[in-house]
């Protein structure tokens, strides 16, 4: 006699056969069984191949199920990927958006307002309002996020978690050209996820420059894909950046020509458009350097420091400043620079 088994897993299938399931389900199972016995004890053969077909079709249905609940489970997955996507691109279009934003609310104040001094440093009403404004942007989308500043120093909590997003953010790097009518300034945005920057943009209105840059994505300048950075013979014409004042305890070699623009992610982001080999820069903070690294990193530039160790953003968070200078370059040339520069 054939034996037939039946599994009633009714929790494993979608409402979309329903009808076989639970009560129902148990009972059609119960009569098929005791029919088929039935007939082929009274060799009633018909019948009895009626019914083993039946349960041929009802078992396919089964496995059509499962066919159809894994492909729902795939598409689910599919569907989740492409919304991920779908929300870092809208996440670099946002940055994208408020850092355009910020650059047409500084040329507002150009030329219009007085320097003011901070410190060791100047500021002006520029400074705060834009700043103030990225804020207001960042935080109307996402409250929960810790935002470093230049100005106001930091808002949120900083958790150390990984994963954590954040935000490094210049209102105007280079306040001293700005105040002093130049147009070496930048507004610069940069969204950080713990220890690494993921998106940033970088907008000089006056040079009209705008760079953005996305991890594992595209890096553009004016909406154009940037080259990769490739290696060239170097010679005594050849420029890098260096710093605009003299620094203590730093003494620069480098035998080409040196220039000096007074901001920082200027002078890195000239190294990743190729208009200079290096950019040697004092010890700063992440809200200088988190926008343009990025971008010099994903045309295959580096941005280490001066004893090659790798920048932890996350260290770097409550605005300390870095303990030594920064070397930008292609990686080849990183060497280079390493001996050229010292560091008491």
């Amino acid at each position: 006699m054939a034996t037939f088994i039946y599994n009633c897993n009714c929790c494993r299938y979608s409402e979309f056969f329903c009808f076989f399931y639970c009560s129902s389900h148990h009972l059609f199972c119960s009569f098929v069984s005791k029919t088929i016995y039935f007939f082929e004890r009274h060799k009633k053969t018909p019948f009895y191949f009626f019914l083993y077909r039946l349960n041929s079709i009802y078992r396919s249905i089964l496995k059509l199920n499962i066919f159809i609940k894994n492909s729902e489970e795939i598409i689910t997955i599919f569907i989740g990927l492409r919304k991920l996507r779908e929300k870092e691109s809208d996440i670099q279009t946002f940055i994208e958006d408020i850092t355009k934003l910020a650059g047409s609310l500084a040329l507002e104040f150009y030329g219009k307002v007085s320097k003011e001094r901070k410190q060791d440093s100047i500021v002006s009403k520029a400074d705060r309002t834009v700043e103030n404004f990225l804020v207001s942007k960042i935080l109307e989308r996402f409250p929960d996020d810790y935002i470093l500043m230049e100005e106001h120093g930091s808002k949120g909590i900083f958790n150390y978690d990984k994963s954590q997003r954040w935000w490094a953010i210049d209102p105007i790097d280079g306040t001293g050209p700005f105040l002093s009518n130049l147009p070496f300034w930048s507004v610069s945005v940069a969204m950080l996820q713990g220890s690494e920057v993921v998106c940033s943009s970088l907008n000089m209105p006056l040079l009209g420059m705008f760079f953005s840059s996305k991890k594992e994505g595209k890096t553009t300048l004016n909406g154009n894909s940037l080259s990769k950075l490739s290696k060239n013979v170097r010679d005594e014409f050849d420029f890098s950046f260096v710093p605009c004042s003299p620094v203590n305890g730093l003494i620069i070699k480098y035998p080409g020509k040196r220039l000096a623009l007074a901001a920082s992610s200027i002078h890195i982001a000239f190294v990743a458009c190729g208009s200079a080999k290096g950019a040697i820069i004092e010890p700063n903070r992440a809200y200088d350097i988190a926008a343009a690294s990025l971008i010099l990193e994903q045309v295959g530039g580096c941005i280490r420091y001066l004893n090659g160790s790798e920048i932890d953003f996350a260290k770097l968070h409550d605005g300390e400043k870095m303990k030594t200078p920064i070397i930008a370059s292609h990686p080849e040339e990183f060497s280079f620079f390493q001996k050229e520069v010292f560091w008491k």
